[in-house]
């Protein structure tokens, strides 16, 4: 069994030495018959001497855009380049436990997404992605991602078989940055696949005050792109169409949202 590991950097050498020396100590933990690939691919004209980053018994692969194409597009081109069964779609900065992987294996072959825990480091704290188990259940209901806001941080958290990422999906490139990850998830739930919650808490999600998840402009612009594109592919029913729009048009947060943000405070 083999996990692909697709990470794309935007300016992000400094971030290979770690992402490397993580994904060691992890493939030392894994058991017999488990294996890490990791696929970099770079989206920026960052110069980047490859062959240094080699690490011998680690499969590793370099890949490069000859432009700047976007984070799903490189997330594609890295997950048609990939061999494993398993997809986990990584950023530059994020950061895993050195044995995250040992902790996804008891879910294997049993969902089509395993979504872990983690932790938000955000404005001098940290705080639990999900630090009750009613909150991170709402990851597995499309209603909750179209009434309220996408429920998973980040594709970092989770593990995907690759077999069941929908092809629409592959096929249409978002090209504003920001909500790539929230139409794979809505495709998939509207394909009736079956989301496991695994409550390991192995990832931490870095939100610097820069993140583009908190331009609202930008997110929105991204989200209209999304809708767009479901609506293109048949990805959407008319419940789900209205409720986000609904998102659109108020660019305040829910008090559903409010409420999950103040409670998974550490």
């Amino acid at each position: 069994m083999k996990i692909s590991v697709v990470i794309p950097l935007y300016n992000g050498e400094k971030y290979i030495n770690y992402m490397l020396n993580t994904m060691k100590c992890n493939s030392q933990k894994l058991p017999d018959g488990y294996h890490l690939e990791i696929l970099f691919i770079k989206d920026s004209t960052e110069s980047i001497e490859f062959d240094k980053y080699k690490i011998e018994n680690l499969d590793v692969k370099f890949l490069e855009n000859k432009e700047n194409k976007g984070i799903h597009y490189s997330r594609v081109r890295g997950i048609l380049c990939s061999s494993g069964e398993y997809i986990h779609m990584l950023d530059q900065d994020d950061k895993i436990t050195e044995d995250f992987y040992l902790h996804f294996l008891k879910y294997f072959n049993k969902g089509d997404v395993i979504v872990g825990n983690g932790i938000e480091e955000k404005n001098g704290y940290d705080k639990y992605l999900y630090k009750y188990y009613f909150m991170q259940s709402t990851v597995k209901y499309k209603y909750f991602y179209t009434k309220f806001s996408c429920r998973i941080i980040s594709p970092g958290q989770c593990l995907i078989k690759k077999t069941s990422i929908p092809n629409a999906w592959i096929q249409n490139i978002v090209k504003k940055n920001g909500s790539d990850d929230a139409m794979l998830w809505l495709m998939m739930l509207h394909d009736k696949r079956n989301f496991i919650v695994n409550r390991y808490v192995g990832y931490r999600h870095i939100n610097t005050g820069a993140n583009l998840s908190l331009d609202i402009q930008k997110m929105n612009t991204s989200l209209s792109e999304i809708i767009e594109i479901m609506k293109k592919t048949n990805y959407i029913s008319k419940k789900d169409l209205l409720r986000l729009q609904s998102q659109l048009s108020n660019n305040n947060k829910s008090f559903f949202v409010k409420c999950m943000e103040k409670l998974n405070k550490k």
